[in-house]
């Protein structure tokens, strides 16, 4: 019964998966070029947990007013993030305590 459960979840995943990727198909790109010349380094990021039907509901809410970077053919792009600190942890802290002029290592592959 467990593995039928399973199967089911991913058939939903799988659906969930397609969907997102059709809708941001249909989204006006944005070029590399275009990109370098926006100002991305003074921003305040926000960032939020979101299940996958509520991305495409976002999606579906944004998708005439938001442009998708396209790289090498992909409009979803996993990556890998390692972030690097001291031995006592104070670039994680600084962050924790809302420091500003704070700053983070990381390496994204």
């Amino acid at each position: 019964m467990q593995k039928i459960h399973n199967n089911f979840n991913q058939l939903i995943m799988e659906e969930l998966d397609k969907e997102i990727s059709a809708l941001l198909a249909s989204m006006n790109q944005i070029t590399l070029e275009e990109m370098s010349g926006i100002r991305l380094m003074n921003r305040l990021d926000t960032k939020y947990v979101a299940s996958k039907k509520q991305l495409i509901a976002l999606l579906k809410l944004v998708q005439d007013k938001y442009r998708v970077q396209e790289t090498l053919g992909n409009r979803i792009i996993p990556y890998c993030t390692t972030y690097y600190d001291t031995s006592d942890h104070k670039m994680y802290l600084m962050h924790h305590n809302k420091r500003a002029g704070r700053c983070k290592v990381r390496v994204r592959t």
